[in-house]
């Protein structure tokens, strides 16, 4: 286990911060910058009795690229990403609870969550059910309705970047990459969604996509949860692709029409689509439908998130569970 050297604590705060939060511990690390565990010790100051509970939150700081635009000292992704956690208020998006910048740096206060989807997801003690499954991902649609409802896009839909409360709630977090659209006539980049949940427009270096890509993100997610490991596990574009293929079969024209004009269009040996019922034995025909409309590769007929919301997979025995009804206390 990664020991957190004391020394390392003092430098990303302020004495602003310092006067408000008490540091616990670094709790996560990636290319966006660190994240800390922290006690609101204001709010401890002003509590009515001494014996009120503590209270904790997550305290995430944003790198500052040399090379990234900057809008009055703070970099545009994270701009954006403050934006639009100010923007949607919902159960399933990860509440922004305060903003600070100084001294060059950005810290965005947000709630603690226990976990991520990815520790259930790959864990090998812990037993996922029917009702699991179908709490995980109707939470997953709830979210991306909001979303999109919103013309936002999150675009780096992955199991890591979907947090998990103690009493089972999944909230999307990480908007660095989402961007607002209103229509597919605006050019928008290729470098978007962590490799092993890309869509295969993107795949292609399509420029111009939409909300359909976040859907087939989360085809990876169920297919994931059902396999309990990586649904596609390409080592690079084209080894993504092909392991793609290998499962939805290989686009053309009769199938995905405008695929061969895509700017990074590559042709592959034809291969059939094969069934998700023989790739995963024992899965009803609803929940191979599901996957399919999930993971189809024409975007144009993927399925809506309102038509996964109320897709019949839903809608039979076994009931969804409750989100406190998720093995969480199983997660070290």
């Amino acid at each position: 286990m990664e020991k957190n050297n004391p020394e390392e604590f003092k430098v990303p705060f302020s004495p602003l911060l310092i006067g408000r939060y008490k540091m616990i511990k670094k709790i996560g690390k990636g290319s966006y910058g660190s994240v800390y565990k922290v006690e609101d010790i204001k709010d401890r100051k002003t509590a009515t009795t001494p014996d009120s509970p503590k209270k904790y939150f997550a305290v995430k700081k944003m790198k500052l690229p040399a090379n990234r635009l900057k809008i009055q000292g703070i970099d545009f992704t994270t701009l954006r990403e403050i934006n639009i956690l100010q923007e949607i208020k919902h159960e399933n998006i990860i509440p922004l609870v305060d903003v600070f910048h100084i001294n060059r740096s950005t810290f965005m206060v947000m709630e603690l969550m226990k976990s991520d989807l990815s520790k259930l997801m790959f864990s090998r003690t812990i037993t996922l059910t029917i009702p699991h499954i179908k709490c995980i991902m109707l939470q997953i649609f709830y979210g991306l309705k909001e979303l999109h409802k919103n013309w936002i896009i999150h675009r780096d839909l992955t199991p890591n970047n979907l947090l998990i409360s103690e009493d089972g709630v999944l909230k999307f977090s990480d908007f660095g990459l989402s961007r607002f659209f209103a229509s597919n006539n605006r050019p928008m980049t290729q470098n978007v969604v962590t490799l092993h949940y890309r869509a295969p427009e993107i795949l292609f270096g399509a420029n111009y996509y939409g909300p359909q890509i976040d859907i087939f993100s989360a085809g990876c997610i169920l297919g994931g949860l059902l396999l309990r490991g990586t649904l596609f596990c390409g080592r690079n574009d084209i080894d993504q692709m092909s392991q793609i293929f290998k499962i939805m079969g290989t686009p053309s024209e009769e199938t995905w029409e405008g695929v061969t004009n895509l700017p990074h269009y590559v042709e592959f040996e034809e291969t059939p689509p094969q069934s998700f019922r023989i790739l995963f034995p024992g899965i009803d025909e609803d929940l191979a439908n599901l996957l399919e409309g999930l993971l189809v590769l024409d975007p144009n007929k993927r399925l809506t998130v309102e038509q996964c919301i109320n897709h019949p997979f839903f809608n039979k025995s076994p009931d969804s569970c409750d989100p406190d009804e998720l093995p969480m206390d199983d997660i070290s």
